[in-house]
This record gives structure tokens, sequence and C-alpha cells, in this order.
């Protein structure tokens, strides 16, 4: 069974990777229902020059979704900043957030737990999901996948 009613997690997912899968897979091995935050295409762009559309990006998560049998199990919101109305609002009982073992999104989740603390919800637990590997033992990310380094696979382009 799930350990978790409701967690989120949340991301740009620009050229949908395998290390992303791995993140999406884990929220949904433990959970019944999956908040999914979506950055816009305005807050994606303010820290990456180069990023596939919002529409592009859903279109590719949703499929993603789809194929392995989500369906029913989650909800899309569109990001505009680091803190979702979702992740601070009592009614949603969400009870962990999924990240990638990077510092700075490790800290955002604590910002985010201060922020429910300040209003007087339970921090959620937080879920650290190891980056995944490209062929190279570097990991694999849509920066490099762009440059055409590697695949979504992280297999050599």
């Amino acid at each position: 069974m799930f350990k978790y009613n409701k967690i989120c997690f949340g991301g740009t997912f620009d050229r949908l990777h395998k290390g992303h899968k791995a993140l999406i897979d884990l929220a949904f091995s433990v959970s019944k229902f999956c908040i999914i935050g979506l950055t816009s295409d305005e807050f994606a762009k303010r820290y990456r020059k180069e990023v596939e559309s919002y529409d592009k990006r859903k279109e590719k998560l949703e499929h993603y979704l789809l194929e392995r049998g989500y369906k029913g199990r989650y909800r899309i919101v569109t990001l505009n900043s680091f803190y979702s109305k979702e992740l601070v609002d009592k009614n949603e009982r969400i009870e962990a957030i999924v990240v990638g073992n990077e510092k700075n999104i490790i800290r955002r989740a604590r910002e985010i737990n201060k922020e429910r603390r300040k209003k007087g919800l339970k921090t959620m637990d937080v879920l650290i999901v190891d980056m995944v590997n490209a062929y190279d033992g570097k990991r694999i990310s849509s920066t490099r996948i762009r440059k055409g380094e590697i695949n979504e696979e992280g297999k050599k382009a």
C-alpha cells in the first residue's frame, strides 16, 4: 500500500529524461495522489536561456503519466515561483515533497516547510531522489541533452 495519500513535486521537465522519470516514478510509488508543479515559461526562463514551451513540456509529461498508468492520480499546476499556493494551502493536506538530490532544491523544500509552519500547517516529509547519471558518469540534464552530448536516456547522442 501507499505510505502517503498526497504528495507533491515539481520542475521544468524540459527534455523529459530518465532523471525526471525516476523522480516521477518514485513519487507515484509512495503516494495515492500527486500534485505536480510545472514551471511556467516565464518562471523557467528566469533560470534557463532555452527551454521547451510550457505546452510542449506539459504534453510530454502527461503522455508519460498516462503511459505509466497514473491516470486519475495527479493534478498539474502551473508554477510561477518556488512557493506555489498549493504547497501552503491547508485544504491540500500534502504530506511529502519529492526533490532531486541538489543542495539548492533541498534548501527550497526546507524553505517551503518554514512557510507551512508559519501558517500553522504540518511540515512535509522531504523525499530525496538521487540524480541519475549518463553513460559517462555525469548526471543527466536537459542542458546536456540540448547540447547534443547525451540523449534522454543518458546514452551517447
